[in-house]
């Protein structure tokens, strides 16, 4: 702090690890001395503490921790599978971690959200494991990621409002990739197949009927159900596999 008040700055050093096993120089007394400590530091620096969480709020280091787990993750051996979901949790989310539970010691899962800007890359199987935010319109810095991280097989569980292109996302990073249906998503922007939210079922009308409910509750941007089938088809057209876990929804 009295360094920073002289006008020098800090700087990470990345590329060294410094071991630091915590609270043995003053052994049973630390606790005592680390309250002691604090309470001087904070009555001498006052702007201590928020210092550290402008520090750790804009996520400095969180790219080089990502370089590290990608680095680790293609020196295991292991597979890994990059997981795409819209990140609004529920049963598609409970259907992840089911996976990510039963791979553990044989595959490594990587998982791609969508968020407001665009994705958002995490690691589910390390707890506390920081997020990588990646813009929609930087797909480029998002591939070095993966292909540092071995990506070897992409999961489509659900990209609904996911606003990275994950079709050319695939394509450049040149695996297979799977597709689960958990939903009428592909073929009903309602994606539930319900006129209204606690409607009944639609019983499935041609393009004309499809286009009305279109027109009195617009969905997901979606202008007529022949562009939005269309939309949707590279997922089954390209897909390796094709998981269905349930007779309706095959």
């Amino acid at each position: 702090m009295r360094a920073a008040a002289l006008g020098w700055t800090h700087r990470l050093a990345c590329d060294t690890f410094v071991y630091h096993e915590g609270s043995v120089s003053f052994g049973e007394t630390a606790g005592k001395l680390i309250q002691r400590a604090t309470i001087a530091l904070l009555d001498r620096h006052p702007g201590y503490t928020a210092a550290v969480q402008r520090h750790v709020g804009r996520g400095d280091v969180q790219p080089c921790r990502f370089a590290i787990t990608a680095a680790l993750f293609a020196r295991s051996g292991l597979p890994v599978i990059l997981m795409v979901t819209h990140g609004q949790g529920g049963g598609v989310q409970r259907h992840i971690d089911t996976i990510t539970q039963r791979l553990h010691n044989r595959a490594h899962v990587v998982l791609l959200g969508a968020s407001a800007r665009g994705g958002v890359l995490s690691v589910p199987s390390i707890q506390d494991h920081p997020e990588l935010i990646v813009p929609k319109d930087r797909l480029d810095d998002l591939l070095p990621v993966l292909r540092a991280m071995n990506v070897s097989r992409a999961h489509i569980q659900h990209i609904a409002e996911v606003q990275l292109d994950i079709r050319t996302l695939i394509r450049r990073l040149g695996v297979k990739f799977d597709v689960t249906v958990h939903d009428y998503h592909a073929i009903c922007p309602q994606t539930n197949m319900l006129p209204w939210p606690y409607g009944l079922y639609c019983g499935e009308p041609d393009i004309g009927g499809c286009n009305a409910c279109i027109s009195r509750r617009p969905s997901y941007k979606a202008t007529d159900i022949v562009t939005w089938r269309a939309g949707w088809a590279w997922l089954f057209d390209e897909a390796d596999r094709i998981l269905c876990p349930s007779q309706p929804a095959k």
